[in-house]
């Protein structure tokens, strides 16, 4: 993924992003595609890590390289400009390594080179022509999260949500009306007198015998 002039296109943001899941790949040429996959995959609520936007300043290749030891997916914008740059065949090359699951997002139909082909021949590819480009991004969507699994979206906010309390299993209650009470065995009785009542010497307890 290199952009041809200036290296902010992306956006003035720096440093690793604190999470992601995909690792998006891509030729400078291919640099509107790029932050639209980024920008439908962010919504959709997958982590997305793409440069220049998420490299640290100084340590680009480290940041590149980083980057792609983290993450579960590496997605390509393949096209003619992609299959010729050597830092994309780096990227893809060293995801391969690390068995990552490659989705070329291919734009147009071309012989890729054997470089590069070597290394995303046995994956699925997803097309994105005709034009326009965003009618299969949702295609491309689908294709991630099926090989990312739930924990592709980021987690709602339902994990605040507290747990419901624990019956009171194995005792009894004290707040219960008394009528709640009839019938209850004489040794659970006799515990429930015995915690409403002043504390009294362990020596004067007495307790009911469980019929």
């Amino acid at each position: 993924m290199r952009l041809s002039g200036n290296s902010t296109d992306l956006g003035a943001e720096s440093g690793v992003g604190a999470g992601h899941d995909v690792f998006i790949s891509y030729g400078g040429a291919d640099k509107e595609v790029a932050e639209q996959v980024y920008a439908a995959l962010e919504r959709a609520g997958v982590r997305c890590w793409i440069a220049p936007r998420n490299t640290l300043a100084g340590a680009y290749g480290r940041s590149i390289m980083e980057a792609i030891k983290a993450a579960r997916m590496l997605v390509l914008v393949l096209s003619p400009h992609a299959d010729q740059s050597p830092n994309v065949l780096t990227e893809v090359a060293e995801a391969f390594d690390r068995k990552l699951p490659l989705i070329p997002f291919r734009l147009a139909e071309f012989p890729v080179s054997d470089e590069l082909r070597f290394y995303i021949r046995t994956q699925h590819w997803v097309d994105a022509f005709p034009k326009p480009v965003e009618r299969h991004i949702p295609a491309l969507l689908e294709r991630v999260k099926s090989r990312l699994g739930p924990a592709a979206s980021r987690p709602s906010a339902d994990k605040d949500i507290p747990s419901r309390p624990r019956p009171m299993a194995g005792r009894c209650a004290r707040s219960l009306p008394a009528s709640a009470h009839a019938g209850e065995p004489g040794w659970c009785r006799a515990r429930r007198q015995h915690w409403s009542s002043p504390l009294r010497p362990a020596s004067t307890w007495r307790w009911a015998s469980r019929a």
